[in-house]
Parts: C-alpha cells; structure tokens; sequence
C-alpha cells in the first residue's frame, strides 16, 4: 500500500499502516476508538429496534467505563450523549 502513495507521503504512512512501528500511546487510543464506536454502532441498533445488541451495549459501556484514558474520558462525556439524538435535537443543544 505504500509503494501506492506519493514518496513524499510514505514516511508518514508507514507507522499508521505498519502496527508494529506506531507509539504504544497510538495503539492504546486506537483501540479505545474501536471499542466507543463499537458501542455507538450497538446505540444506534438499539434505537432502531434491534434488541440483538444489548449484551455487546452493555459489554462495551463496562469496558469503556473503566478506561482511565483522558482522552476517552473526555470523549464519552462530551460527545457520546449527543451521538444518538436526531437532527433537530441536535440543533437545540446549541
């Protein structure tokens, strides 16, 4: 996939494609986007009826809860609540 980008671009390329070479801090908030938007595909399922989701909701809302991650913290408080509402709900929180 590399060798399909410009040379000027590969360098900074390399360690989002090559795991191996990213930053343990990289790796860890990645896999903690991962496991917020596993949970908002499960919120937005249940939402739209499908009970199937329930037991992954509750799962990751446990796992994403004990992360002490800042960033995911910060992530789930401020962003989470308004992922679900509709258009026009959105429009009144501003």
């Amino acid at each position: 996939m590399l060798a399909l980008l410009p040379a000027e671009l590969r360098e900074d390329f390399q360690a989002l494609i090559h795991h191996d070479a990213m930053p343990e801090e990289h790796v860890r908030i990645i896999k903690a986007a991962d496991k917020i938007s596993a949970y908002l595909k499960c919120q937005a399922e249940l939402k739209a009826g499908n009970t199937e989701f329930e037991t992954a909701a509750e799962q990751l809302v446990k796992t994403i809860g004990a992360s002490e991650q800042p960033e995911v913290v910060f992530f789930m408080q401020a962003f989470v609540p308004s992922c679900g509402l509709t258009l026009d709900g959105l429009m009144k929180t501003n």
